[in-house]
This record gives C-alpha cells, structure tokens and sequence, in this order.
C-alpha cells in the first residue's frame, strides 16, 4: 500500500486554506529552494493570517480534510496537524519568529510549484528576517540564508530587508552575513 505524499499533503492543505479564503505561505526549509541552494529538509513550516474569532472555523475544516490538530486557541503562535494518511507532520505558525504577516508581507509573497502543486511562499527578504529571528537559530539557518544571499538571480530589495532587520536584533547578523557572501562571491 502506497501512503500519499508531501504533494497530496500540501494540495489538500492550500484547498483548505483557499476555501476558507486564509492567507498562507510556505516558510522554512521547504521555501529556500526558491531563493537558495536546496537541501534535504523534513520539516514543513507554514505561516497563516488567521483571525482568533476564525480558529474553530479552521480547525473543524482541517479535521474535515484527514488532519490531526494540535490545540488551537487564541494565544496560539504555532499549532501542528498531522496528515493522517501521510503521516506527515506540519507546524502551522500564525506568529512566525520575527516577521508580522501584514499586507506588506503577503504582498511581498511568491507562487512557486512546490512538490508539483502551486503553493504561495514567503518573500525572499521576510524569510531571511525569519530565519535569523528563530529562537533557536542554527548554523544551518545562517547558511540558509547565506545561500539566499548569494543567490545572483535574485534582485534582493536591500533597503527592505534591512528595515525589517532592524525591527528585530538581527541587523547585526544579517550586515556580517552580508559581508561574508560578497567575499566569497568574489573568489569565485
């Protein structure tokens, strides 16, 4: 017996969404191939804008569609469901680390085809904030974004990204990471 795949995962959890007209975007490991090296990642992370008084809503309808969720109240910042027949596990964040998912941040999205399905993906200068604002921040995450950086097709918008750097306490970060992808860019 064959068990669904991310694909059918991620088509039937954008069909939700849609239907409940919530703005979603993916974040994390799943989004850096679009701006990115791409890397093995096993955990799929996707950010929405949901009001409170939206939650039940929400949750009845995620479970409609063969999810397990995790506890869903009005201070929840992050909530997992779980694709029964896939198995597969996703963290739903509706305060992502770093970033406030305002007009601005959904305008600043992108549609990719991710893993064959059309799917909303964060901005590339929101996930470089994002990925630098974790709390639990990893070397990997630096690359990530390092990798981003380097990217030479990707037109960042520099001024942007260091607005949103600077309403956190990454600035500092994302300048080094800066200066380490311009000097290694030019010994290529």
């Amino acid at each position: 017996m064959r068990l669904p795949s991310i694909s059918e995962t991620l088509r039937k959890l954008s069909q939700v969404f849609d239907s409940l007209q919530v703005d979603y975007m993916l974040i994390g490991g799943y989004a850096l191939p679009a701006y990115g090296l791409l890397r093995a990642t096993v955990d799929i992370d996707i950010a929405i804008a949901i009001r409170p008084s939206e939650h039940t809503r929400l949750y009845t309808e995620l479970k409609n569609a063969g999810f397990q969720v995790s506890s869903l109240s009005e201070q929840t910042l992050c909530f997992v469901i779980t694709d029964l027949k896939a198995a597969t596990e996703i963290e739903v964040w509706i305060k992502p680390d770093g970033i406030t998912i305002d007009q601005e941040c959904l305008r600043r999205r992108r549609k990719r085809k991710i893993a064959g399905n059309d799917f909303w993906i964060i901005g590339p200068e929101h996930f470089i904030v994002n990925k630098l604002s974790r709390k639990d921040r990893r070397v990997q995450d630096e690359a990530d974004v390092l990798s981003v950086l380097m990217n030479n097709e990707l037109a960042l918008d520099i001024p942007f990204l260091h607005h949103l750097a600077g309403k956190t306490d990454i600035l500092p970060t994302l300048k080094t990471l800066q200066k380490k992808s311009t000097t290694t860019m030019k010994r290529k």
